[in-house]
């Protein structure tokens, strides 16, 4: 009877391993590098806001990304430059320099009273664009850091804070309005004025 409740508990132990073991399997994410992002009317230089977005797409924990100092070891063994790396055939070939699977790109732009940011996906083995997300936000170029979060989440089908939303990209709401500085203000100036700071930022 012993022997017998040993072996039934052991069976039991089995069984729960093997429970467990179905229902977290172990996922491989998806390589992804990020590039260099078309800026134009912004003070962030097209490096920096590549950084940015990294820094964005990074918080979603979706994909393993390449470090940007490997980037720029292996591109330049490569001895590709992408200094004006935004067209899909020379992304193509920067994703196969860098053995990844998908490559982010995109532009910033100030356009009037607006910033317009466009976000591209590209799939490096088949050399195609697989999603695309143009966002047109309020002109506050203090709040770059969550337009970037915004297009990210746009981009990869996820759901972001609708209060920034809303102030954001809901151009019905005053830009100046009191919840706006409220909600932001100095904090989220300190935020970019770091970001600046950390990538050492060059007024051009």
């Amino acid at each position: 009877m012993v022997a017998f409740g040993l072996w039934a508990l052991s069976m039991i132990n089995n069984l729960a391993g093997i429970t467990i073991s179905n229902s977290y399997p172990h996922q491989t994410l998806a390589s992804i590098a990020v590039s260099n992002v078309d800026t134009r009317g912004i003070e962030l230089s097209p490096t920096d806001m590549g950084n940015l977005l990294r820094l964005q797409l990074d918080k979603t924990g979706l994909f393993n990304i390449v470090d940007r100092y490997d980037m720029t070891d292996l591109l330049n063994i490569a001895e590709l430059d992408i200094t004006n790396c935004y067209g899909k055939s020379c992304l193509v070939r920067m994703g196969k320099a860098l053995n990844v699977d998908k490559i982010l790109t995109g532009s910033v732009e100030r356009m009037g009273d607006k910033i317009v940011i466009t976000l591209r996906l590209i799939n490096v083995e088949t050399e195609t664009i697989e999603r695309t997300d143009i966002t047109e936000y309020q002109n506050i170029v203090d709040e770059l850091h969550i337009m970037t979060e915004i297009s990210v989440n746009n981009i990869l089908g996820l759901e972001s804070d609708p209060h920034h939303v809303e102030l954001l990209v809901n151009f019905e709401e005053p830009i100046s309005s009191v919840y706006t500085s409220q909600r932001f203000g100095a904090a989220a100036f300190y935020t970019l004025g770091s970001f600046h700071e950390w990538f050492q930022v060059r007024e051009r």
